[in-house]
């Protein structure tokens, strides 16, 4: 047993060297990509180099040693327990892998129970939260070898059909080896079902900021102060004179007037946003309450619609009430409704720019939405505007067209880090299968030697065992799919609106499944040639001699 765990300590120490020193080279460019988005939705700062605390590689270390040795305690007390005869021998190992498969689905139908308590459960808390998707991830490989088996098992007649008795022997033989193969599997599907629930995540994210952002930016130019919101009425404001400048443009037909504010608040600070909207209408998407009657009642200016991430924080909803303080006292006013809004994840307050003057004496405004008229020159219009906003450096001008781009741009930004994230999983499974494969191919040196000697070319022993990767590529692929959907589905109902608040709608791109499965079959594939080589390659009599 010692002498397993201190091979196992050696391989984890070289592993978790290499992983410290990989890190560190990640964490340099990861930092940049994270600053990037912090600079694109908060603030703009400077990161001249990495400055981990030790204790992140103290722990680093911890976590790599520690993972060796328990995945080396199994194997180790097989070894002191077992008969020297009975380790050796490979069908009483592939017997005790099928004895262990019953316990195994037990044990991933077990997990999946405690995951589905642990998110119901646990309400608002992330912590709760990702514990429950660590529960669906551990129970989709704990049932994987059963699956490897059964889909192997039923690949052998389509198999047989199209490559004949190479096929057939490779869909078996995969099957045979489920020892090796299906831990490949396990590590290959759930790589790949990461990338797809993520992936299918964004999508669904970009898809809603897509018909938020087509359904909030009403006008066809907005100008307004580039100025964080003031805290206190009275604060920087548009001039008269420039709003007059705007009106009397050609082309212009109508305006949006706006007034925004930060607003301190018992519950925290929130942003108040005080509307007259345009033609166009006020520009909201309310989820709750009846929303043609509390659009009615805003322009009556008889109460407040609130952000969605506003409503979770702090459990409010169309009926109840918001209490905001004015330069009178406290007001409290009913909430008619929740809208979506993904701007931000503090919370906003909408009124009618009305309500807001009457209770605040506040007559400034921090932007307007400029509307064109029927056959008016957008273009001119454009230039017009632009050189209104070039004469003062405290004002920030766009077409909603070009805001629409810049904040779907800033959007894909914000996940370049995920996609990053991604394909480093990717490539961890990669190298996991990979190894599976050299070690799954050690050990049939001889059953390769025996089909060679029978008449197998060394072409068709290279197609054989590309076959059996591939197949197990495949179940890796099929495995995943469904297991990617039930992440997407956590990730976008679960832990988004946990943390952000946000609610979307989960949009499954066909595309991304197909992607995902031919990632798994291209890196089985892919992990499967040097051992083909290497076996198509290796000498019959020494091969045959092994036993």
């Amino acid at each position: 047993i010692s002498l397993v765990l201190r091979e196992a300590l050696w391989l984890g120490l070289a592993g978790t060297a290499a992983g410290l020193l990989l890190g560190h080279w990640l964490g340099g460019g990861l930092v940049t990509l994270v600053l990037r988005t912090i600079e694109d939705l908060w603030f703009t700062g400077q990161v001249a180099a990495v400055a981990a605390s030790p204790w992140v590689y103290v722990k680093g270390a911890l976590l790599g040693l520690g993972a060796t040795v328990l995945a080396g305690l199994a194997p180790a007390l097989e070894a002191g327990a077992l008969p020297p005869r009975a380790i050796l021998s490979r069908a009483e190992l592939e017997r005790r892998t099928r004895r262990r498969l019953p316990w195994l689905t037990f044990a991933g139908l077990a997990a999946a129970v405690v995951a589905t308590l642990l998110l119901a459960g646990s309400e608002r808390s992330l912590a709760g939260s990702f514990a429950g998707l660590f529960g669906v991830i551990a129970a989709a490989a704990l049932v994987t070898p059963t699956l490897t088996l059964l889909l192997l098992r039923a690949a052998a007649a389509p198999a047989g059909w199209i490559g004949g008795l190479p096929g057939r022997l490779a869909a078996r033989g995969a099957a045979a080896s489920l020892s090796r193969t299906a831990v490949a599997v396990a590590a290959l599907s759930t790589a790949v079902a990461t990338v797809i629930g993520v992936s299918v995540m964004i999508g669904s994210f970009r898809g809603s900021v897509e018909r938020w952002l087509d359904l909030t930016l009403q006008a066809d130019f907005h100008l307004r102060l580039e100025a964080a919101p003031p805290a206190n009425p009275g604060g920087a404001a548009l001039s008269a004179e420039l709003i007059e400048s705007v009106t009397a443009l050609p082309g212009v037909a109508d305006l949006s007037l706006s007034r925004w504010r930060r607003m301190p608040t018992t519950g925290g600070e929130l942003l108040l946003r005080a509307h007259r909207p345009g033609p166009r209408g006020w520009g909201l998407e309310l989820m709750e309450g009846a929303p043609a009657a509390a659009l009615r009642a805003l322009v009556a200016s008889e109460g407040v619609v609130i952000s969605e991430p506003l409503a979770r924080r702090r459990g409010l909803g169309a009926g109840s009430s918001l209490e905001l303080p004015t330069m009178s006292g406290t007001l409290r006013l009913p909430v008619l409704g929740v809208f979506r809004d993904y701007s931000s994840d503090r919370g906003a307050v909408v009124m009618h720019l009305d309500l807001y003057r009457r209770h605040w004496q506040d007559q400034g405004l921090s932007g307007i939405g400029i509307y064109l008229g029927p056959g008016a020159d957008a273009g001119a219009v454009h230039r017009s505007l632009e050189a209104l906003a070039a004469t003062d450096p405290t004002l920030w001008f766009n077409a909603t067209a070009e805001l629409r781009a810049t904040s779907l741009a800033i959007f894909e930004r914000t996940f370049t880090i995920t996609k990053v994230l991604r394909w480093l999983a990717g490539l961890v499974a990669f190298f996991g299968i990979l190894a599976a494969l050299m070690a799954l191919a050690l050990e049939r040196a001889r059953e390769a030697a025996v089909l060679r000697a029978l008449g197998f070319t060394p072409g068709q022993m290279r197609g054989h065992l590309l076959a059996q990767t591939g197949l197990l590529g495949l179940a890796s692929g099929l495995i995943a799919m469904p297991v990617g959907v039930v992440l997407a589905a956590l990730l976008v109902h679960v832990i988004n609106e946990r943390a952000f608040g946000w609610s979307m709608e989960l949009l499954v791109q066909p595309g991304v499944l197909a992607g995902g499965l031919l990632l798994a079959l291209a890196a089985a594939l892919l992990a499967g040639v040097p051992p083909a080589l290497r076996l198509a390659r290796a000498p019959l009599a020494a091969a045959l001699r092994e036993e």
